[in-house]
């Protein structure tokens, strides 16, 4: 993870992710509005050749729900970008030893381990058929800022089973109780 990106991320209070990466975890909002464009489309298409067709019984719900859909699944997914923010007086050591400790316990394998940001991931699970998760801890004064989705650069996954939301609860969990 770049500077660029912890900055933004610090200022945003959301994990800031790349282009290709973003496409991955917002793929069901676009896949959803593909189906209202599509239709838009060939209506288009139709007009342009002066085919009157008009819309069927029921076609209506084709354009209506997909995009309300669509922008639900945009919130939801939005939210994941959140950061659990954590204030805590424990040293950088300390931390990093309860990191490990619960990385270690949750099967992370950790990729990068700077001064000011550490990511893990988190191996595929069978049972679920998840792609896995990306665990992302910034450092920032005596705040401490995590973020758990599903790895935007695996195969695509809205739900991780709830692994997400064990990995931030073990982890606060844990500095809270040696803080």
């Amino acid at each position: 993870m770049d500077e660029y990106k912890i900055k933004v991320s610090l200022d945003s209070g959301e994990l800031k992710l790349n282009f290709l990466e973003f496409i991955q975890h917002f793929y069901l909002v676009f896949y959803l509005l593909l189906i209202p464009i599509l239709l838009m489309f060939f209506g288009l298409v139709d007009l342009f050749k002066e085919v009157n067709n008009p819309l069927k019984e029921g076609e209506i719900w084709f354009y209506i729900i997909p995009p309300i859909l669509s922008i639900l699944f945009f919130f939801y997914q939005k939210n994941k970008l959140k950061f659990k923010i954590i204030s805590t007086n424990l040293s950088r050591s300390e931390l990093n030893k309860i990191i490990m400790k619960v990385g270690n316990e949750l099967g992370w394998k950790f990729t990068e381990n700077k001064h000011n940001v550490i990511v893990a991931e988190r191996c595929d699970n069978i049972i679920f058929s998840i792609g896995g998760e990306r665990i992302t801890i910034l450092f920032y004064k005596n705040n401490l800022y995590i973020n758990s989705i599903c790895d935007p650069s695996k195969r695509i996954s809205i739900s991780s089973g709830g692994r997400n939301r064990e990995n931030i609860s073990r982890l606060v969990n844990e500095i809270v109780i040696s803080g």
